[in-house]
This record gives structure tokens, C-alpha cells and sequence, in this order.
């Protein structure tokens, strides 16, 4: 924890680059940097508790994971809020190719109410020399 209401992770990918996820209040934000010359596809799997996910692909609310507890959100991986509430946690995957040399936003992750919430990261995968699969016009943005 940097601050009581901010953390962030970074995860490497080989030496290819790395992705940061940085979560603060009800937000999380996950960003993929690419340090090589071509290309990097760009996966990550997260599994999170009552949150939506907006990707370049829209909205997402995530797969509901079979099994997962169905009492009040508690633990370490707690972040943030008031506490208390059903536990509703849901599965995200997130895939994007990121530019050489460059930094991109690949998702934002939103709490769907106030009350506790957490979002881990369970995998983290890389495609060298991945295409797009379509171009954005210049200047566009992820939303």
C-alpha cells in the first residue's frame, strides 16, 4: 500500500514489458506497457467482487465463478468500502494488444455499490508479435 486508499501491483511480462494494475477507492485501473519493437497482445484473468469491467470491447460484468462464497466480502484481499454485503464474485478476462514502446489502458473496473469490494489478479499472459485486430482512428479513445 503507497496510501490508505491507493495500491498498486505490477506484474512482469518476461522482459517484454509489464502490467500494472493500480486500484484506488471504488476504481481499479489495469495498464499494459509494452517495451519491445513489435507488437505485445496483452491478457490478464481477474476476479473481482461486485465490479464491471469497460474495455475497448465495452462493457463487461464478468463470468460468475461456480462455487465462490456466497457470505459477506472479508479477507485480505479486501479493499475499500463500508463492508458488509453478499459476495458476488465474478471473473474478467481482458485481452488487448499494446503498441511498441508504449503504455495503453486496457480496462477500468468500477464497484458496482459501496460496500466492500476487491479485485485480484489471478493470470497474466503475452503474445509477441501479436496484430490488432483493428486500428483505431488517431486520437480515439478507449471510451
Amino acid at each position: 500500500w503507497t496510501s490508505p486508499s491507493l495500491h498498486y501491483e505490477t506484474r512482469p511480462l518476461g522482459t517484454a514489458g509489464r502490467l500494472v494494475v493500480v486500484a484506488a477507492s471504488a476504481m481499479t485501473l489495469v495498464v499494459g506497457v509494452n517495451e519491445t519493437r513489435e507488437p505485445l497482445r496483452v491478457g490478464a484473468v481477474l476476479e473481482c467482487d461486485r465490479m464491471v469491467a469497460r474495455t475497448a470491447a465495452g462493457v463487461q460484468e464478468g463470468v460468475k465463478i461456480k462455487g465462490a462464497a456466497t457470505g459477506t466480502a472479508a479477507g485480505p484481499q479486501r479493499r475499500r468500502g463500508r463492508g458488509g454485503g453478499k459476495s458476488d464474485r465474478r471473473r474478467h478476462e481482458i485481452s488487448e494488444v499494446v503498441a511498441p514502446h508504449s503504455q495503453q489502458l486496457l480496462a477500468v473496473l468500477a464497484a458496482q455499490s459501496h460496500t466492500a469490494f476487491d479485485c485480484t489478479v489471478k493470470d497474466v499472459t503475452r503474445e509477441a508479435g501479436a496484430a490488432p485486430a483493428g486500428r483505431r482512428p488517431a486520437g480515439s479513445a478507449l471510451f
